[in-house]
């Protein structure tokens, strides 16, 4: 969770998910329950953030890395739920 202190203000957050989450479906699927509560708590603990929120999508030449093609799918779903 990020932590501010004093005198500052940021205009927004942007978030590169690693491939990690994608070992399986499950895990995949998971994500789409922990990414908006991170959002929250984030939102939560630093208030200008309500204003812009954004991430990057993994690609599908994650696959080349050890990803597996279906739970990146997933993933990238997730992150649009």
């Amino acid at each position: 969770l990020p932590y501010a202190e004093g005198p500052m203000e940021l205009s927004g957050a942007i978030w590169y998910q690693g491939e990690a989450n994608t070992a399986t479906a499950a895990s995949a699927l998971a994500y789409a329950c922990a990414f908006p509560q991170m959002v929250r708590a984030w939102r939560r603990a630093l208030p200008s953030l309500s204003a812009y929120f954004g991430f990057a999508q993994l690609s599908t030449w994650c696959t080349s890395q050890g990803g597996h093609p279906d739970s990146i799918a997933e993933m990238r779903d997730s992150q649009l739920s």
